[in-house]
């Protein structure tokens, strides 16, 4: 790094930097120095490059490369080696810079090339919904009428149960008065009632049912 503070100081002909501008350039390598020697080169690269904005000695551009060498950047190092050769043709290290640009020049070439970006995803069309299913639910009125046709459907099957008992039992009190009878003569009579009891069962449960799921409204 002694070398580099001795080509701050030396600065092009057509660069007139004022005492000041010369002493904060001064400082601002010092502090870039010692980023670099920390192996900060992000931030010394910074500290240089504000240096030699005021100061325009063509050293610091040598040190910039230096930098973005060390931090892996081959093309920004090509960039300022070539600048500080163009800018310090008489410099003593000039062989040295030389020997960077064709290092970095083929640091540039070898580096792969950028990967392809992934191609976009494919394109997913929605399905097409007509506007009746997307403005109108569906219907539900059958739902309305299904405990009033549970209702009456129960009803019904109890009515015909209860009239099938009522003709059973006509029957039977015809035909009693006149027994003894032989066995089973009242078979069909008994299967009759019975019959009619179930029908009445089944269809006051059935009606039932409706009224209750009527009146609880969950239709």
């Amino acid at each position: 790094m002694r070398a580099l503070l001795i080509l701050l100081l030396a600065t092009p002909a057509f660069a007139q930097p004022t005492a000041d501008d010369r002493a904060r350039a001064k400082t601002l390598f010092d502090d870039g120095s010692s980023e670099y020697r920390a192996g900060h080169y992000d931030r010394a690269i910074d500290l240089f490059q504000d240096a030699y904005k005021l100061s325009h000695a063509p050293g610091l551009l040598f040190n910039i490369a230096q930098a973005y060498r060390l931090a892996g950047a081959c093309a920004r190092a090509l960039e300022y080696y070539q600048r500080s050769l163009d800018e310090d043709p008489a410099a003593d290290n000039r062989a040295e810079m030389q020997d960077r640009v064709v290092e970095m020049q083929a640091c540039v070439n070898a580096k792969p090339p950028d990967p392809a970006p992934p191609p976009p995803p494919p394109v997913v069309t929605p399905p097409v919904m007509t506007t009746r299913a997307a403005a109108e639910p569906p219907p539900r009125v059958h739902r309305r009428y299904a405990p009033l046709v549970t209702t009456a459907a129960g009803a019904a099957v109890a009515l015909t149960g209860a009239i099938l008992y009522w003709r059973a039992r006509v029957k039977f009190d015809e035909v009693e008065p006149t027994c003894p009878c032989p066995e089973g003569s009242f078979s069909g009579w008994e299967k009759a009632t019975t019959a009619s009891y179930v029908m009445m069962g089944a269809g006051a449960l059935a009606a039932a049912g409706g009224l209750v799921f009527q009146l609880s409204g969950r239709f």
